[in-house]
């Protein structure tokens, strides 16, 4: 139940027109919109957000409500409809501003607009912006799969042209992963869905050989159990997983069962499969292919989409029989009704031309973007780089190639093969440079190990080479950072450095070499001189490339909210020294100020802030007014601060503000 104070009561009973002037400017907005008319639609939309920014609930129900209570349920409804128009108005912005090719601040309003009311055709129109690269369409094209009353086909059909799913059933391992994600995942946190091919095995077991890729191949699916040593649970472990297989079983589902035991343990295994009547293949554990690697407390791996997507699930603990019938009934639902079997293509198709160079490493950068690995495509594109390479006159036509390579994250062995075209000794002066500062190093890792991350590069007329690599010390990775010059033709070390972080790439900006890194799911970077005279100049997390800006990203709320719903702000400046030197925004300000208990300046600098809004950071004007209220809160004004808070209606950490709202409730009542 609330209470509407005197203030608010006032304003509904005076203010004339209710929601109108805002429709009214939404409807005008969506008429200049349909008019090709997209400024003019803009300034429309704004105008109805403006006019909408403040929730009133008794405007929403369109009544007064009698004595000035709204109950909890008259609550719900009013923010329901508010939020639903809300979504309107910043959706006709979002698309105004989408004509004007204004491309990030048209998603910032569309997607407030689909956080308050999902809509799939929003996120797919999204999923179509030019300056996207692969990984976010493909996240917004996800995004929208899920969402009910969709033509999922159509969707997937336009995952696949992102051209980074090989085929249908690597697609549909995705697919698999994300629904769990939705699905299963908080209720069943410790099964682990993971995308990648499984290695074939090929085991002699009891009635013949275990062979995985002829089973996936036929449109099984593979469950693999792996027990403890001495297999003191493998009867009710087997059981169970006989029991959750039945029913899918009689539905058309095929599988084909493997426990893998230590050879002592053979004999037991045989003989309990026999007693419970279970089509079970028992093999050698240590036989297993490189690659399958089961946890020490055991496990069992449900492995389809021939081989491509694997639900695994732990026994450590000694689940009961029961919870592990449970877990994998949850798993195999991830795979819904069973498919129509095709035959796998064993004939391979002809090709009419040999692709180009560039059109291989523009598929694999689209592939690189999937789920799954692409060493066949990185051993076309070597093989195309020998022939570019026989073929070359001058170094010019392997930095071509080179420049053409640092789109790939992969491809090390023809990275590593351009290297040595422009100088064979290139390899050794890196381990020689690398071992001045850490003389542990002992190699360089092989072109299939650790990261080959490169970007090429024109300074002054000069060609230069930014590398992020992993070598090898004590039989342990380290990785580190480069800028190479050619000089005379050859490439020459000009500095190194130590990556202790998480490589990510490397960019040449004319402010100098950017390496990224991720640390404990932090995304940052570090800015380096181009002339490798002064080494590192900033570092800083989380932090990234706006073209040429270091953007240092920042939260708004002075409280924390759950990850994924805080709202950002973005710093931009100048580096100078090893800092992002900016002048101090009003929300910035507000910040510091609120940390140092000045609350009545901090109020009036987010008072300020919210009149300049940045158009392309993901927060706005309500998440301000969330810190104004908590403002009011220490100045001792809780009757003002409850008011404010009280008017966001359509934030997405709505439940902090309807917790605060709570506090303030019990605290004005005192």
């Amino acid at each position: 139940m609330r209470l509407l104070s005197p203030f608010v009561l006032v304003i509904a009973l005076v203010q004339s027109g209710g929601i109108g002037p805002a429709e009214r400017a939404h409807s005008e907005a969506v008429r200049l919109l349909g008019e090709s008319d997209a400024p003019g639609a803009e300034t429309a939309a704004r105008r109805a957000l403006s006019k909408s920014s403040y929730f009133e609930p008794e405007k929403e129900i369109q009544e007064t409500p009698e004595k000035g209570v709204l109950f909890e349920d008259m609550i719900e409804k009013a923010r329901a409809a508010y939020r639903e128009r809300r979504a309107r108005y910043f959706e006709v912005l979002g698309n105004a501003l989408v004509e004007q090719e204004r491309w990030p601040e048209g998603r910032k309003a569309l997607r407030r607009s689909v956080n308050l009311v999902p809509s799939p055709e929003t996120l797919i129109a999204m999923a179509s912006h030019p300056d996207l690269d692969v990984a976010q369409r493909i996240d917004l094209l996800l995004e929208a799969y899920f969402a009910p009353e969709v033509d999922q086909m159509g969707i997937e059909r336009s995952l696949l042209a992102t051209g980074a799913f090989a085929d249908r059933d690597v697609l549909h391992a995705v697919i698999d992963q994300e629904r769990f994600a939705l699905e299963l995942a908080a209720e069943f946190p410790q099964i682990e869905v993971a995308v990648a091919p499984l290695p074939d095995i090929r085991i002699a077991a009891t009635r013949s050989t275990f062979v995985s890729s002829e089973y996936l191949d036929e449109g099984m699916t593979v469950v693999l159990y792996f027990p403890i040593d001495a297999c003191p649970r493998c009867s009710e472990e087997l059981d169970a997983i006989g029991a959750a297989l039945i029913e899918p079983g009689e539905q058309g589902h095929e599988f084909a069962v493997g426990a893998f035991v230590e050879e002592t343990d053979l004999a037991s295994v045989r003989r309990i499969v026999r007693l419970l009547s279970m089509r079970v293949e028992v093999g050698r554990v240590d036989r297993l292919p490189a690659g399958i690697e089961p946890a020490d407390d055991g496990e069992i791996w449900i492995v389809s989409r021939r081989g491509l997507m694997q639900i695994r699930i732990p026994l450590a603990g000694a689940p009961s029989g029961s919870r592990i019938r449970e877990q994998v009934t949850a798993a195999l639902r991830l795979l819904g009704p069973p498919a129509e079997k095709e035959t796998r293509r064993t004939t391979r198709r002809t090709s009419r031309g040999e692709k180009s160079f560039v059109t291989l490493v523009d598929e694999a950068a689209a592939l690189e973007a999937g789920p799954v690995s692409i060493p066949a495509r990185y051993r076309q594109i070597d093989l195309a780089l020998r022939k570019i390479l026989r073929d070359a006159t001058n170094e010019t036509q392997v930095l071509n190639a080179l420049q053409e390579l640092a789109r790939l994250r992969g491809a090390g062995s023809a990275k590593s093969r351009a290297f040595r075209a422009l100088d064979r000794e290139l390899p050794k002066r890196l381990l020689a440079a690398v071992k001045e500062i850490a003389p542990e190093i002992d190699v360089q890792a092989t072109p299939g190990q650790g990261v080959f991350y490169l970007d090429v590069t024109d300074i002054g007329g000069q060609k230069t080479i930014l590398l992020q690599r992993t070598f090898f010390g004590r039989l342990l990775p380290q990785n580190f950072d480069f800028i190479l010059r050619l000089e005379g033709g050859k490439p020459s070390v000009v500095w190194v450095g130590p990556e202790p972080d998480k490589p990510r790439g490397t960019r040449a900006i004319s402010a100098g070499a950017v390496y990224f890194f991720e640390e404990e799911g932090c995304q940052g970077l570090r800015l380096v001189d181009l002339g490798g005279e002064s080494g590192p100049l900033y570092r800083g997390c989380p932090a990234r490339l706006e073209g040429e800006d270091i953007v240092e990203v920042r939260e708004v709320l002075l409280d924390e909210v759950l990850s994924g719903q805080a709202p950002l702000f973005f710093r931009r400046g100048k580096i100078e020294g090893s800092e992002l030197i900016a002048p101090e925004s009003s929300l910035e300000r507000g910040k510091r100020l609120f940390d140092e208990g000045s609350y009545r300046q901090a109020l009036s600098a987010f008072q300020q802030a919210s009149k300049n809004i940045d158009p392309m950071a993901p927060y706005d004007e309500i998440d301000l007014r969330y810190n104004i209220a908590r403002c009011y809160e220490a100045l001792g004004q809780r009757p003002r601060a409850l008011e404010v808070m009280e008017s966001i209606g359509d934030a997405a950490y709505q439940s902090l503000v309807d917790e605060k709202i709570g506090e303030l409730e019990v605290a004005t009542r005192r």
